[in-house]
């Protein structure tokens, strides 16, 4: 158990990395579920951290996951609690990693991209089929996350997307959609 606690606070990397039951409830719920009607689906989880996420997606009947993370010990940890049949996890740099990847039915990045520079051009050129979900800071001025390379992101930075569906959450995890934002973080 010495080992699994140490993975645990490498993973959390300080605040910057969410882990259920340890930086929020359980609560806490992918919006990309879909019915496959036994159709095989093909998930990537870029930034997939400690491997919750996968887990979640994996339910998903006919579902294959790929976890994506730059951290051998976030991926230590998801190997060890949330391995799967129909789950794998691969180590690789997202920036040199997406633009070089196949092309997957859906592709998630939730609170990962945005620890990288450019992550709107980055996430722009990943391959899918049929949905890509992500989020970034809104609006976020430099110097408020330490960890965010990618600031001042608004509406306008995500017009390269077809029928883009933009929500917003606010600091106590509240979602919202275009008709009502958060507060700007300043």
């Amino acid at each position: 158990m010495a080992g699994s606690t140490r993975r645990l606070e490498a993973s959390y990397n300080a605040g910057e990395r969410l882990i259920p039951g340890v930086t929020h409830d359980r609560s806490e719920r992918v919006r990309c579920r879909r019915r496959t009607h036994g159709r095989a689906l093909s998930i990537v989880d870029l930034g997939c951290r400690v491997g919750h996420r996968c887990v979640t997606l994996a339910e998903i009947p006919g579902a294959t996951l790929v976890g994506v993370d730059s951290s051998a010990e976030t991926l230590d940890f998801a190997c060890e609690r949330y391995a799967r049949d129909n789950v794998a996890y691969v180590r690789a740099d997202l920036a040199e990693n997406i633009p070089e990847m196949p092309a997957f039915d859906y592709v998630v990045a939730r609170g990962a991209i945005e620890d990288g520079p450019d992550c709107v051009r980055l996430i722009r050129s990943a391959a899918f089929r049929e949905r890509v979900a992500f989020d970034v800071p809104y609006d976020e001025d430099r110097g408020i996350n330490p960890h965010h390379l990618v600031h001042n992101v608004r509406e306008s930075a995500l017009a390269a997307f077809d029928d883009a569906e933009i929500f917003f959450q606010d600091l106590a995890s509240v979602i919202y959609d275009v008709s009502m934002k958060p507060e700007r973080r300043t």
